[in-house]
């Protein structure tokens, strides 16, 4: 049985060279042997190990292969590595606001009129 792309379902795969960026194509309609996407970009379908597949942005070393088994059910993968790095960046205002409202005084600086009050005395 062979896994076959459907019109309006969302496809997606992820850059052999940057984890985080997510390739996606939305199928407008099919063909036998093609689809289009909602762009107006007519693809030509191969097949490979009974999934039907896509190179969205041409056939070349390394390039992105879009196959039919890797569709959007509910929502788009996650960037885990962006959540993660919001999530360190808004704990790390919180530790900066903390720290700045507990901070003494810094040492160097000098309240003249006690100085002069000492000095004199």
């Amino acid at each position: 049985m062979t896994t076959a792309f459907e019109a309006g379902k969302t496809y997606w795969t992820r850059s052999i060279c940057d984890h985080d960026t997510i390739f996606q194509i939305t199928v407008e309609r099919r063909t036998a042997k093609t689809i289009v996407t909602t762009e107006g970009k007519r693809l030509r379908i191969s097949l490979y190990q009974g999934v039907e597949q896509v190179a969205p942005h041409g056939r070349y070393s390394m390039c992105a292969i879009i196959g039919a088994d890797r569709f959007l059910e509910e929502e788009a993968p996650r960037d885990t590595w962006a959540e993660a790095n919001a999530a360190q960046a808004a704990r790390q205002e919180v530790q900066d606001a903390t720290a700045t409202a507990q901070a003494p005084e810094a040492s160097n600086v000098i309240d003249f009129a006690a100085y002069r009050a000492r000095r004199v005395a």
